[in-house]
């Protein structure tokens, strides 16, 4: 058995079941995705990955200084707003992208 990750992806492709396909298809455009960061970034991605953490509309709605209501009636709004099946998060990389945007800072 080869160790060449394209002989092993080749294989993967070619003994998928139809049904794994479309499941297969995303994890593969993960991967090409993956591979273009580490192309343009280089070491930087591994070297500090820095890791995103889900907020509740609670604590967005504590970061914002407005009611948790408003938040959930203006979600759709917020673009680091991200839906896991019927709750709804936030990204806090995004909220603070956002928050130091409306300061007129530019985003790190």
């Amino acid at each position: 058995m080869s160790t060449d990750p394209l002989d092993v992806l080749s294989v993967a492709v070619q003994e998928a079941p139809l049904a794994q396909c479309p499941r297969l298809l995303g994890e593969l455009e993960r991967f090409k995705a993956s591979l273009w960061i580490r192309m343009t970034i280089g070491n930087q991605a591994t070297a500090a990955p820095q890791q995103d953490r889900l907020l509740t509309a609670k604590e967005v709605a504590e970061r914002l200084n407005c009611s948790t209501d408003y938040i959930y009636r203006h979600a759709k709004q917020y673009p680091f707003m991200v839906r896991e099946g019927r709750h709804v998060r936030f990204s806090e990389r995004g909220l603070e992208r956002y928050i130091q945007q409306r300061q007129g800072r530019p985003p790190s």
